[in-house]
């Protein structure tokens, strides 16, 4: 599991004055709240006496089990023991997000948070968060897997066109990224992006772009009379997949078109196949759990962009056991008050 990466904590909307959020990311429990001043603070989410949940209490943090109290910048209240802080985690709130970096403080300013200016700009709907029982790299690789449409969604989106691929790899903002590109000419359309567009056969373009770790966007175009022109329409599709612990995850997406009419129509279809993914991603995590036993996994032709990926998630989480020095000398310095 990698820590060393942006993920999404929520939709800034949430994030309201005097509301706390406990949510675990990436194996970590924080909590998270907008300060009197607006912005998102994160911290530690556990008592530094016995690790105990923190919870609200006026306008500092206190822990249920002692009564110790943290005020807002994170030190020990007068009188309370034991003289600690609690860690502070990086925080970003970008294009109606909040993004936290769970892992070493020193590293996030290594690596800049995804663009995804089409969720405010763009008429769009979100999603509640799916809590889903498996990790969120399965998830990521059964977006990237283009031949699952056959037979897994067939009832949804449709299945069977094959089209030639594209694989992009190159580095946005200090990560390393995947991207498939799939451009067809003269291609009839499944039943229900006929129902979204209103188009029998046009051109098209696919993209499915993992952008960090916690964040893959993918958008598609379709025109009758090639693309480009204005009777092109499409979406942008944005998964967010945060990894709770190791094979668990919080799930949300977000759909981005031009016209509210097209976004409520894409989204209505979209909800219905997220229960698929969700489905298959939940039953591979169960076989992994079994002994390997001489079992190997066989590749097939359109699994280069899974391949990559999985070299490239290999090497963060080698990564991650790299000492950060910057890090490490902050801590030599003993930044400690009460």
């Amino acid at each position: 599991m990698v820590t060393n990466a942006w993920y999404v904590a929520g939709f800034s909307p949430d994030f309201v004055r005097g509301r706390l959020h406990a949510p675990v990311v990436a194996g970590l429990p924080l909590v998270l709240w907008r300060t009197v001043d607006g912005d998102v603070v994160a911290y530690d989410g556990r008592c530094r006496h016995k690790r105990y949940p923190l919870l609200r209490s006026g306008g500092d943090l206190r822990c249920a089990y002692h009564g110790i109290c943290y005020d807002q910048p994170g030190p020990c209240s007068p009188g309370s023991a034991p003289s600690t802080v609690l860690p502070r985690h990086p925080v970003t709130e970008k294009d109606g997000l909040v993004w936290v970096w769970p892992g070493a403080p020193g590293r996030a300013q290594r690596v800049a948070v995804p663009d995804t200016p089409e969720i405010p700009g763009w008429a769009t709907v979100r999603s509640e968060p799916v809590e889903v029982a498996a990790s969120s790299r399965l998830l990521v690789e059964n977006l990237l897997d283009i031949r699952r449409s056959y037979p897994l969604h067939v009832r949804s989106l449709g299945g069977g066109t094959r089209i030639a691929m594209r694989l992009e790899r190159r580095t946005i903002g200090g990560v390393e990224t995947v991207k498939t590109v799939r451009r067809a000419r003269d291609q009839q359309l499944p039943d229900v992006m006929r129902d979204w567009f209103g188009y029998d056969v046009v051109d098209r373009e696919h993209t499915h772009h993992v952008l960090n770790p916690g964040l893959t966007r993918i958008e598609l175009r379709v025109g009758p009379a090639g693309l480009g022109g204005e009777r092109e329409k499409g979406y942008v599709l944005h998964h967010l997949h945060t990894p709770v612990a190791p094979g668990r995850l919080r799930w949300w997406w977000t759909v981005s078109c031009r016209s509210r009419e097209l976004a409520d129509r894409v989204a209505d279809g979209i909800a219905w196949v997220i229960p698929e993914y969700r489905w298959a991603i939940e039953a591979q995590q169960s076989m992994l759990a079994h002994p390997e036993r001489g079992h190997e996994d066989m590749p097939v032709k359109t699994d280069g962009a899974v391949v990559l990926l999985r070299r490239v998630f290999e090497h963060l989480e080698r990564l991650e056991d790299e000492p950060d020095h910057a890090e490490l000398a902050r801590l030599r310095t003993g930044v400690t008050r009460c």
